[in-house]
This record gives structure tokens, sequence and C-alpha cells, in this order.
């Protein structure tokens, strides 16, 4: 899986905001407001991979329970999902 658009983020005081560019301008209205280990995810999906593969590069920079990252993880691909910004 992989996101179905391309992306830019700015980082707006202490928000880090992910902006659609280019066709994805044209497809998705508005802009998601990411934390840091969000937007971290946002960058893993710019390339394909699994969720699983996900887990695994968080779980090397934070300090969490495995099941507390694949929970995270599994939510914001499943937000992305339902909003049909991802490709399968």
């Amino acid at each position: 899986m992989k996101l179905k658009y391309c992306f830019e983020t700015v980082e707006m005081g202490d928000e880090i905001i992910c902006v659609p560019v280019g066709d994805a301008a044209d497809q998705v209205h508005g802009v998601i407001k990411l934390n840091k280990s969000g937007l971290e995810i946002i960058e893993l999906l710019k390339e394909e991979t699994t969720e699983e593969e996900i887990v695994s590069k968080l779980s090397e920079k934070y300090e969490n329970r495995k099941e507390n990252l694949m929970q995270y993880v599994s939510n914001a691909v499943n937000t992305l999902r339902d909003a049909g910004m991802i490709e399968e």
C-alpha cells in the first residue's frame, strides 16, 4: 500500500499540516493535521510499504510497546484508507 496522492508538509508553529499538491489538490479537499509520528507514517507511505513495516520502523525510534504502535498505525492507515488516500 502507499499514498494515492502527493502531499507536502508544512510546519505552522507547533502543528504539522499535510497539504495536497499537483493532481491531489483537485481530488483532496482540505488538509491533514499531523503530529510527528503521523508525519512519519505519511512519509513512509510515500513508498510501497505495509503496516508491519511501518510499525517496525517506528519501534526503532519510539520507546513504546509494539502493541500500542500497531494500534496507532492501524488507526492512522484506516483513517487514510477511509478518506480514499491509500492505494492497495
